[in-house]
């Protein structure tokens, strides 16, 4: 990373500030497992004129999913647990799961494996506008009732209720983000027969030393949380809401969410993507084996499968262990590597790995909806140019 990246890097992120299109931005890259650039800019709450540091705890969101895919290969690994094992095997509710098509339930021609969890060709979905997503939206108001009165469901009572909603079509028919890394979590639970919380926190957090990464901010650490924002008509304003079932997380949830529950820094989350980039290792603290990270590279959907995805950013990008990786560049409209891969999350933060560089990108951002790829390729076309 020369000079001329680093102030290329610095203008773009304070031009989208002074426009008004960002609060505050985070980013730092990382070469050969060391640190070659970080910038913080603007503020984490602009209301109050505080600035956005190296230690502002986020909402990552869907970047929690990468650690639920860490923590199951942690697993599998010890032989515990596979990609062709059936869900029911450890969560019974899912043995008899219908799929609903024109206001009528059918049952399922196979049952859903934990391959395809990992690939999002469950037929589990996240709250929307077709029948599916519908069912799945009562559930999920349900839940934010319950958390609203005070009265939380745990994430095993969570993952009860997502079964009891159908399917949006057969297991392994097509790909639609969703809920599957939240059933995972409760699989993960089961298997390791402790709390996804005390899971992550003994076998991956501790290690790396996260100690800013949890599923809720501690009273003593809550000044350092950054405020979430949202576009509207006349800019930027607070973002109060929630959503799929999550609290505000200053206290602890009763539901762990795998897919998206977990808070954390730059600085925390950055030993995370150096241990990925250092092929499971960090700083002598192994979490993976290089086999599993290597496996991290591969698109795992089938040709059929990948005609369906409809995320208009994965053009290009396979999927697989609830990330992107790199396929075909020329449908992609930022520099990068074959074989990269990362995910990124609902507020904004993103990462992105190149194993055979050791090398990482590490954005955050904390806005709502925030989807700006234009400016993550914009990013990507200054550092891999």
């Amino acid at each position: 990373m020369n000079k001329e990246c680093s102030r290329e890097l610095q203008g773009l992120l304070e031009e989208e500030i002074k426009a008004g299109k960002l609060p505050g931005a985070a980013i730092a890259i990382y070469e050969k497992g060391e640190e070659k650039y970080c910038g913080c800019f603007g503020e984490r709450d602009r209301e109050e004129g505080l600035p956005l540091e190296r230690d502002t705890i986020l909402r990552i969101y869907s970047m929690t999913k990468p650690v639920t895919a860490v923590a199951y290969k942690i697993l599998e690994e010890r032989g515990l647990i596979g990609q062709a094992d059936l869900v029911s095997q450890f969560l019974p509710e899912f043995a008899n799961c219908k799929v609903i098509k024109d206001g009528l339930l059918a049952p399922m021609e196979r049952e859903i494996r934990i391959g395809d969890l990992l690939t999002m060709t469950s037929g589990l979905v996240y709250p929307d506008l077709d029948e599916a997503g519908k069912c799945m939206q009562d559930i999920f108001d349900e839940i934010s009732q319950k958390i609203g009165e005070g009265v939380g469901f745990t994430t095993r009572e969570v993952v009860r209720k997502i079964a009891s909603a159908p399917l949006a079509f057969q297991p392994g028919e097509r790909w639609r983000y969703g809920l599957s890394t939240d059933v995972l979590g409760g699989i993960i639970e089961v298997v390791s027969g402790k709390s996804l919380r005390d899971f992550y926190r003994q076998e991956i957090l501790d290690p790396l030393g996260m100690t800013d990464t949890d599923f809720y901010v501690p009273y003593e650490k809550q000044e350092r949380l950054g405020q979430l924002y949202k576009r509207s008509q006349g800019g930027l304003v607070i973002d109060e809401n929630r959503h799929l079932g999550l609290s505000l997380g200053l206290t602890p949830p009763a539901f762990e969410s795998a897919g998206a529950g977990l808070f954390s820094t730059l600085d925390d989350y950055s030993k995370f993507v150096r241990m990925l980039a250092g092929k499971g290792s960090f700083q002598g603290t192994r979490i993976l084996s290089e086999q599993s990270v290597l496996e991290f590279q591969k698109n795992g959907l089938s040709e059929r499968q990948l005609k369906t995805v409809d995320f208009d950013q994965l053009a290009g990008f396979g999927y697989g262990h609830f990330m992107r990786c790199r396929m075909d560049s020329s449908r992609i409209p930022g520099k990068g590597v074959i074989g990269e891969f990362g995910w990124d999350g609902w507020t904004g933060p993103y990462f992105n790995i190149v194993v055979e560089e050791d090398s990482a990108i590490l954005f955050m951002v904390q806005i709502s909806e925030f989807n700006r790829y234009d400016l993550i390729w914009k990013l990507h076309n200054v550092i891999y140019k």
